[in-house]
């Protein structure tokens, strides 16, 4: 488990250094900021999605239907959520 704030300036490094130092075929990102920080590292790694790793993430943003791979979103019903 990395734990990750949502706009942390050391970031890179510290996803970077979690993905070499550890195996691993999937990777759940609990919101779609974390999965963008994620991406710029898998992308520069050379790591292929979803080949090498499968990524799910939450929170549906439009720039995820610009991806040219396929990651599992959830998306939850956030002003539903907000109006209990």
């Amino acid at each position: 488990v990395l734990y990750v704030k949502y706009r942390m300036e050391n970031s890179h490094q510290l996803i970077k250094d979690f993905l070499l130092e550890n195996t691993m075929d999937g990777i759940i990102c609990g919101t779609s900021e974390v999965c963008y920080q994620l991406l710029s590292v898998v992308n520069e790694l050379g790591i292929r999605i979803p080949e090498d790793l499968r990524i799910l993430t939450y929170d549906h943003n439009r720039w995820l239907g610009l991806l040219r791979s396929p990651l599992s979103v959830i998306t939850q019903p956030v002003a539903e959520i907000g109006n209990q």
